[in-house]
């Protein structure tokens, strides 16, 4: 073996060992989802759900700081969370952000304190999304389903919901984990159906109608399967109605938007969420429009 200088591992055999063993069972609860201690870290569980299986890039960084404290090891697999989904729906190339997740993993591995960790996550994290957000933008604006593997475009409608949900009843309750979104009983609903009937045909506007465009992220929503079951390829006058019983508030407030405290929380949040009495083509491209500019804040691009 090589590199005795940084592994140490001839002139202290046992320390060198117990390093990888260290390693070792911090990656085994990394790919369980949990934190070095073992317990559960929500910023590594939704990473699997983003990257399936098949992504693992992102242990080289969780590995790298897994001697920082609870609270800031939780706030990097956040962070590794987002540049993750960034670099996935940006199309970034593999050997790309592999070699920026190497050369950042040898920086994080330095950090000691919460001074050293925000620099790093400008440095690193900031200026990484900061370099992708144009990208970012265009993808958003422009995304269908097919773009994304299905599980990932489940992610992203998870992720959009539950923010909303998180911003007007806070984080504290089922609302707080996205496997209750993902995982859960919902579905993917196409508001405009992929399948319209003629009375849907006829209600949204034959000639507006074109390939694709019911795939669109801006006709999307993640919505509870009991009350998708109610919706099938109605017109959307028949779904308006329905829609409004959904627990999920950015399909709560998809047809109108409904009354809650004058001065609550909750009110803010509505007041912020667009509603569309008519579905046509403009109002897919506006909602589309609103969804991206939500992304940007979900994943927290700078400008």
């Amino acid at each position: 073996m090589k590199n005795d200088s940084l592994t140490h591992h001839t002139r202290a055999p046992l320390g060198f060992a117990q390093s990888l063993l260290d390693g070792a069972t911090a990656h085994a609860n990394f790919v369980a989802g949990k934190n070095r201690a073992g317990g559960t870290e929500e910023g590594i569980v939704n990473t699997r759900h983003l990257g399936g299986s098949a992504i693992r890039q992102h242990y080289i960084l969780l590995l790298a700081g897994r001697h920082l404290d609870a609270d800031l090891f939780s706030r990097l697999a956040r962070e590794v969370e987002q540049l993750m989904f960034v670099y996935l729906v940006t199309n970034t190339f593999t050997n790309e952000y592999e070699r920026s997740i190497a050369e950042g993993a040898r920086k994080l591995r330095h950090v000691s304190d919460e001074k050293e960790f925000n620099i790093f996550r400008e440095e690193f994290f900031v200026t990484a999304k900061r370099r992708l957000s144009i990208q970012f933008d265009r993808t958003m604006l422009s995304l269908r389903s097919w773009d994304l593997r299905g599980f990932r475009l489940r992610y992203l409608l998870a992720k959009l919901t539950q923010h909303i949900d998180v911003c007007a009843y806070g984080g504290t309750g089922g609302q707080g984990r996205l496997s209750n979104y993902i995982e859960g009983k919902n579905d993917i609903e196409h508001i405009l159906p992929e399948n319209p009937c003629d009375e849907a045909i006829a209600e949204f506007g034959r000639k507006d109608l074109e390939p694709g465009l019911g795939q669109k992220l801006g006709n999307l929503a993640l919505l509870e399967k009991t009350v998708n079951q109610a919706l099938g390829n109605k017109p959307y006058s028949k779904k308006a109605g329905v829609y409004s019983q959904s627990l999920f508030l950015l399909v709560k407030c998809q047809a109108a938007r409904p009354h809650f405290g004058v001065t609550d929380q909750i009110t803010k949040v509505v007041s912020t969420i667009p509603n569309f009495p008519i579905w046509n083509r403009q109002a897919i491209d506006d909602k589309q429009a609103y969804l991206s500019s939500l992304a940007r804040r979900v994943w927290e691009i700078p400008a």
